[in-house]
């Protein structure tokens, strides 16, 4: 799903806008933030806003089902 966003929106609109689809892969997506924090100078003192629709049930980090990890979160914090 895309969101349509412009430059007059705030987080809060947009996120009201979210609707529930599919699987959410939380891990490899805050994976990927830290990724872009470190890579940049300008990055030191970062916050990273994590906004879900659901549950990370896919990926790195999964909640729920056989293969539940949690610790990938405790490493990546």
């Amino acid at each position: 799903m895309k969101l349509k966003i412009s430059e007059n929106d705030s987080l809060a609109s947009v996120y009201r806008e979210n609707k529930t689809n599919g699987t959410t892969a939380l891990g490899p997506a805050l994976a990927f933030s830290l990724g872009l924090c470190s890579q940049s100078n300008e990055a030191s003192g970062s916050t990273i806003i994590v906004c879900t629709d659901g549950m990370a049930n896919n990926g790195i980090g999964k909640l729920e089902g056989d293969d539940y990890d949690e610790g990938s979160y405790v490493k990546m914090g």
